[in-house]
């Protein structure tokens, strides 16, 4: 497989007109893993609880149907995994302790006809998150060393392909992180972030405290949120707040390039 055919698709993935042009793209990534199917899923989590996703599916249209109604997505363990990890996920890899519901899942689709899958997670900026994942038939000759001969090409396309999703999707016609907070807001906030009362904020940045409230009541006012820690929350999700980074532990040592 030459590396300028991947390449190449980076860049189509990356210039795709529309979601037709995005799903004719995943088809032909499909046919050169040797893959049967595929899903991608992406949208923007400002809100932890609930978030619109936008789909490109290549699953079987059966399993498909089934998947979208709203208590099978809810149930599905892979969609939790990608939640709450970045790290890739086969499904054979799902721990046995699954909830009935997980089982369930899981169980439905080998009725459907899929034996083996892979989920990607991706996770970006401005509360971007979404998965990339691929799955195999039974009708497969190798369904899981397929999957597992994918895996880094997957992970190199992932992200593009979320990415590219949301960029391509009507839902994603305006943007959203946008809002413009005043740098004395932003400040008011971060410290608000660390924890910090009116009245402390008030004396560390020499105003006064009713000036403080003024300022967080319009940042709240802006996000939508109903107190301060949601405002925190929502703000870190869009990008707004930038944390104050410091390295903790590090570990350098020159690179060995002699051969062993």
């Amino acid at each position: 497989m030459k590396h300028s055919w991947w390449h190449r698709c980076l860049s189509h993935i990356r210039q795709a007109p529309d979601l037709a042009g995005l799903h004719a793209l995943c088809c032909s990534i499909c046919r050169q893993l040797k893959i049967d199917h595929f899903l991608v899923l992406g949208g923007q989590l400002t809100n932890p609880a609930e978030a619109g996703l936008s789909a490109l599916s290549g699953l079987p249209d059966d399993w498909w149907s089934l998947l979208c109604r709203a208590e099978r997505f809810q149930s599905d363990p892979t969609l939790r995994h990608a939640l709450q990890s970045h790290l890739p996920l086969f499904w054979a890899d799902l721990p046995q302790s699954l909830e009935d519901e997980g089982r369930d899942f899981i169980a439905d689709a080998g009725d459907h006809g899929l034996v083996a899958g892979l989920t990607i997670p991706v996770h970006g900026p401005a509360g971007l998150f979404g998965v990339f994942t691929l799955a195999n038939g039974s009708n497969h000759p190798q369904p899981e060393k397929s999957l597992q001969q994918a895996l880094p090409r997957a992970c190199l396309v992932g992200g593009y392909l979320v990415d590219s999703l949301l960029r391509c999707s009507d839902e994603q016609a305006q943007p959203l992180a946008t809002i413009p907070l005043t740098g004395r807001e932003k400040d008011c906030l971060l410290w608000t972030a660390k924890g910090k009362t009116s009245w402390e904020i008030s004396s560390i940045l020499h105003i006064g405290e009713r000036t403080v409230i003024y300022h967080l009541n319009n940042v709240l006012r802006k996000l939508g949120a109903a107190n301060r820690q949601q405002a925190v929350a929502r703000a870190c999700a869009l990008g707004l707040l930038t944390p104050e980074f410091s390295l903790d532990r590090a570990v350098s040592a020159p690179v060995d390039t002699r051969e062993q």
